[in-house]
Protein backbone atom coordinates (compact mmCIF):
# COMPACT_ATOMS: atom_id res chain seq x y z
CA UNK A 1 0.00 0.00 0.00
CA UNK A 2 1.27 3.44 -0.90
CA UNK A 3 0.40 6.54 1.04
CA UNK A 4 0.21 9.96 -0.59
CA UNK A 5 2.47 12.49 1.19
CA UNK A 6 -0.03 15.26 0.38
CA UNK A 7 -2.87 13.30 1.96
CA UNK A 8 -0.80 12.70 5.09
CA UNK A 9 0.14 16.40 5.27
CA UNK A 10 -3.52 17.38 4.87
CA UNK A 11 -4.54 15.02 7.68
CA UNK A 12 -1.90 16.49 10.00
CA UNK A 13 -3.00 19.99 9.00
CA UNK A 14 -6.61 19.26 9.95
CA UNK A 15 -5.48 17.68 13.22
CA UNK A 16 -3.42 20.69 14.29
CA UNK A 17 -6.12 23.09 13.08
CA UNK A 18 -8.73 21.35 15.22
CA UNK A 19 -6.39 21.51 18.23
CA UNK A 20 -5.74 25.22 17.62
CA UNK A 21 -9.45 25.99 17.36
CA UNK A 22 -10.12 23.95 20.49
CA UNK A 23 -7.95 26.32 22.55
Amino acid sequence: MSYRPLSLFFTLFLHFTSKYRAL
